[in-house]
């Protein structure tokens, strides 16, 4: 990433040809806008971003004023990228006589039922077994479960300044459910949590799908079910790794008609596709069950994105007042302390960098 930012900073200096699209990681897109290397996709001729084949909820997270920076499409599979649970079904595979699996089909899975999971463990086994637990994703499960209840950190999108979208009073139920977690018998180390589970000692752990094979292991025959949810009647929500490749355009294209063309097709031809082959092969290669492949397909389409995970590595200022807000409140408890400093502040960063202006 580094050397792209660099490559492409040089070129479009020297009005030499980089490339026309590029795949930036998403958490990057900040520090490629700063240096003025990509394009406003809302001015390539004849692209019509609100395609099925393009991710409405990533339009939204990447544009601020008139801009929009980037876009995930159906070419890149971002199941991938997903956050999940992963289960052991030594320690616990059904509630009330239901298999977990049946559960989180029938859109039952909520926060509810995971926490009287987690006290039924807790209950049925000694010291020894663990009941929940974060890996790879450890240190941004504050926002992955604020996303999860519904709630988002930045609004934004076309025509739009960018705002933090919470309120002490709002973020006080997702405080509220971390601080739950984090009092259950478990371990958020993501290293020993993994090991742990690994071993079998711990009935459920927090990670991404593309960390399924670095969690197989001969002692357990895992299962995987989605982030849950606030409620029964609530759809499941899961927002995307930091990391998940996000198609831009770079700065000093010159055939923008062609790059629309070619970016539409590559992401409509690949629409029905991509994931179903995604799935297939997480299927043969890290999967020990089918329940688990109905899973895939049924968060799928759950993917959340946030403005403050593209822009929030550029800007230490709306980092503090976003999801490093979030992450400390649910550490503390405290939902008001500093709140309108950081938050203030964060705002007026953004209203400053991304104004509703040409």
């Amino acid at each position: 990433v580094d050397t792209m930012l660099e490559e492409s900073i040089k070129s479009i200096a020297s009005g030499m040809y980089y490339s026309d699209i590029m795949m930036v990681p998403m958490n990057a897109i900040g520090a490629f806008a700063v240096n003025k290397t990509l394009m406003n996709l809302r001015s390539l001729p004849s692209f019509d971003i609100s395609m099925p084949y393009f991710n409405s909820r990533s339009v939204k997270a990447l544009s601020a004023g008139f801009y929009t920076y980037g876009v995930a499409g159906e070419a890149y599979p971002l199941l991938s990228d997903l956050p999940v649970v992963y289960f052991n079904p030594d320690i616990i595979n059904s509630y009330n006589g239901t298999s977990l699996f049946e559960v989180a089909k029938s859109g039952a899975f909520t926060w509810d039922v995971f926490f009287e999971c987690a006290a039924e463990i807790e209950k049925n086994n000694d010291d020894e077994i663990l009941s929940v637990g974060a890996g790879s994703i450890s240190q941004r499960l504050p926002e992955i479960i604020h996303a999860s209840l519904g709630g988002s950190i930045v609004s934004s999108g076309e025509l739009a300044s960018p705002k933090v979208a919470f309120t002490p009073d709002s973020l006080s139920g997702s405080v509220s459910l971390i601080d739950k977690l984090y009092r259950t018998r478990g371990i958020f180390d993501s290293d020993a949590a993994a090991e742990s589970f690994k071993n079998g000692k711990l009935a459920f752990i927090f990670d991404n799908i593309s960390n399924a094979q670095a969690l197989q292991s001969e002692s357990i025959d895992w299962g995987i079910l989605p982030i849950p949810k606030a409620d029964a009647e609530s759809e499941y929500k899961s927002l995307v790794s930091r990391t998940t490749p996000i198609f831009t355009v770079t700065a000093n294209t010159t055939n923008s008609e062609l790059v629309s063309l070619t970016l539409s097709c590559l992401c409509a031809a690949s629409y029905g596709y991509m994931t179903e082959r995604y799935v297939d092969y997480v299927n043969v290669s890290s999967m020990r069950n089918s329940d688990s492949c109905d899973i895939l397909d049924l968060i799928s389409n759950t993917a959340v994105f946030d403005f403050s995970m593209a822009f929030g590595e550029t800007s230490e200022t709306i980092a503090d007042g976003t999801y490093k807000f979030i992450r400390n409140a649910a550490y503390t408890g405290d939902t008001q302390s500093n709140y309108d400093a950081y938050v203030y502040e964060a705002n007026v960063a953004m209203e400053r960098d991304f104004p509703l202006s040409n």
